[in-house]
């Protein structure tokens, strides 16, 4: 192991860390208190036979139960800091010249939480999220918060490591509240409320599995924009249930079916057309229109359809295309949601407008990777109600628990 330019590196030839290894950095004062311990039961033994030696038994003994009781506090700092090349290798937390960040300061956050600050080196802020599991498991954690700071004119990560049970594996009910067009969807992995910044976006990917907690994500997100009597929230509920019937309301219209069995949807996409062209001769916005698609494979052309089917359903696909192209300037944000985020349900082209997206539990990495963009190996462990959410602004994707609406708000 070498160090240069502040970074320390792990050579090629590095072995692997032996499990005795491991165990004395992670217990490094618990085993440096059990020699005074030892040493005073024998000065004691024989305090008669060598008073001499045996004198300082009692003072002995002291210094090996301070240890000890430091070890409960140091010991997990101490392991942060001598394991730290060996873990984030392990994670594959490399730079471009090789080696690992270097680590400046281990300290204690509260509880049975520990952190460390690193530098930030040349490493993207996705390499450290796709680290932070490993880096988590490595040293013993549950999870690993990784958030960057500056300080000066200079970059640091820091790293908090913790065993406290997250807040988003916990059932959470939260009121709707909205802020300009931040929408408050829920808590983050910290406890925090979190608002999805809708601002200067036409369109989102929202996909999940069925149960995943896909349509209380879509029904939040309806009922707060409705908050604002000036938005229009129009729901077309591919499923065909009555999952969204109770949320109308005088500016929140829901149609049900798909456009090649419902003629009012088709009413209804060309009277959005209409609205989109009208708006873009007079420069004039009246307010904003939020255009909500569960399961909108349904507005897809797909194989076994009638002509007239497969024509109508590409009308429709073309006018969600015209409102993601040309929305973000004239008053428009198009959600989709699907349980099947591939090419066949959401065109390459359509995809590549909507900005912002959300994924709930999905069964591939393949899949994950459709709607984020990459592949974090998370969505296939998600619970029910989380999502992992790429908001265009955070450095790293985040992971959130979607709010239920109290009932007395409903």
């Amino acid at each position: 192991m070498s160090s240069s330019g502040g970074v320390l590196s792990v050579d090629r030839q590095t072995r692997d860390e032996t499990a005795f290894e491991k165990f004395r950095a992670e217990h490094f004062l618990l085993l440096a208190s059990l020699f005074p311990i030892a040493l005073s039961s024998v000065m004691f033994y024989m305090r008669h036979d060598l008073p001499g030696f045996a004198q300082w038994w009692d003072e002995t003994l002291i210094v090996g139960l301070v240890l000890f009781t430091l070890s409960f506090f140091l010991d997990p700092l101490i392991a942060l800091w001598t394991r730290w090349s060996t873990v984030a290798a392990d994670s594959g937390l490399q730079r471009r010249r090789g080696g690992v960040p270097a680590r400046y300061l281990p300290f204690p956050a509260g509880g049975r939480a520990v952190g460390l600050i690193t530098s930030a080196d040349t490493i993207l802020p996705d390499e450290w999220d796709r680290s932070g599991p490993k880096l988590a498991q490595g040293f013993g954690y549950e999870r690993v918060r990784i958030k960057q700071t500056r300080f000066f004119f200079k970059y640091f990560m820091c790293l908090t490591f913790s065993n406290k049970p997250s807040p988003v594996n916990q059932k959470c009910s939260k009121p709707i509240s909205l802020k300009g067009q931040a929408v408050h969807v829920g808590i983050d992995e910290y406890g925090e409320d979190y608002y999805l910044d809708t601002a200067g976006h036409s369109g989102m990917i929202v996909a999940g599995l069925p149960g995943s907690g896909k349509t209380v994500f879509l029904r939040r997100l309806a009922k707060t924009f409705a908050l604002n009597p000036a938005n229009h929230v129009i729901i077309f509920d591919g499923k065909g249930t009555r999952d969204f019937e109770d949320l109308a309301a005088d500016n929140l219209t829901v149609f049900s079916g798909t456009p090649d069995t419902n003629e009012e949807i088709n009413a209804q996409l060309s009277h959005l057309v209409q609205e989109l062209k009208t708006r873009a001769r007079s420069s004039v916005i009246p307010g904003r229109v939020i255009v909500i698609v569960d399961e909108c494979q349904g507005f897809t052309p797909v194989k076994g359809l009638t002509s007239a089917e497969k024509q109508a359903r590409e009308k429709s696909l073309n006018a969600l295309k015209d409102f993601v192209a040309r929305g973000r300037s004239l008053g428009f944000f198009t959600i989709l949601a699907t349980q099947k985020p591939d090419s066949d349900t959401i065109p390459t082209a359509l995809r590549d407008n909507c900005g912002l997206r959300a994924c709930g539990r999905l069964r591939t990495p393949e899949a994950e990777k459709m709607v984020l963009g990459e592949s974090l190996g998370r969505a296939q462990h998600l619970e029910v109600g989380q999502m992992i959410l790429d908001d265009a602004k955070a450095e790293t994707h985040l992971l959130i628990k979607v709010a239920q609406i109290p009932k007395d708000t409903r």
